[in-house]
């Protein structure tokens, strides 16, 4: 059964997270923190530890990395931080000046040795949010590389549990800082809005 307090209590903490942006170098790149409060955040530690290995499925395009993901179970706190997320499509919408709809959220597991090069996102990607969770190394953030005043620079996100960024129109370039280093499960939890309807 869905726990409806942690849902509307989480939904204002997210809120207030996206209200208190701020900048980087690129007006596409933000920084985010305390989007969750710790029971939600323990609550998910709580369910990852209870799930057996079928539960973590590929993620398209990484087949090949050791990257998994979850992206729902119905009445867990999965469904729960999906209702956060979708409770706040219209404050994202109004941030970014553009209509957007939601398209769902993915708990991700990176494994040892999963480094994904530079990339950017999906074009059908308008806004996303990665907040990073746990205990992996600082140093296992995501590096951007931002094209500022002419110069491209390279500007880290570190990790750091329950903070992350907020990236708009899929259009800085980016890549892991590191590989996940032996001994280390770097878990984040990723939600995404597009100006299309979810097919």
């Amino acid at each position: 059964m869905l726990d409806y307090q942690l849902i509307q209590q989480n939904s204002e903490t997210a809120a207030q997270a996206l209200r208190s942006l701020w900048p980087t170098p690129s007006p596409d790149l933000w920084h985010v923190q305390n989007f969750c409060d710790d029971a939600a955040w323990l609550k998910l530690q709580q369910y990852i530890a209870t799930r057996d290995e079928s539960a973590w499925q590929p993620v398209p395009w990484q087949e090949n990395l050791p990257r998994r993901k979850i992206t729902w179970e119905m009445d867990s706190v999965v469904e729960e931080l999906h209702e956060v997320c979708s409770n706040n499509t219209q404050l994202i919408a109004e941030r970014f000046g553009m209509p957007l709809h939601f398209h769902g959220i993915q708990i991700w597991r990176d494994a040892p040795g999963y480094q994904i090069q530079e990339h950017t996102d999906n074009p059908i990607i308008d806004v996303a949010v990665q907040i990073y969770l746990f205990d992996a190394p600082a140093h296992c953030g995501t590096t951007f590389f931002v094209n500022a005043t002419g110069d491209e620079i390279s500007y880290v996100i570190p990790h750091h549990h329950n903070t992350g960024y907020v990236s708009v129109n899929h259009s800085v370039p980016h890549c892991s800082t590191i590989a996940v280093p032996e001994g280390v499960l770097r878990y984040s939890f990723y939600a995404h809005w597009s100006q299309l309807p979810k097919q």
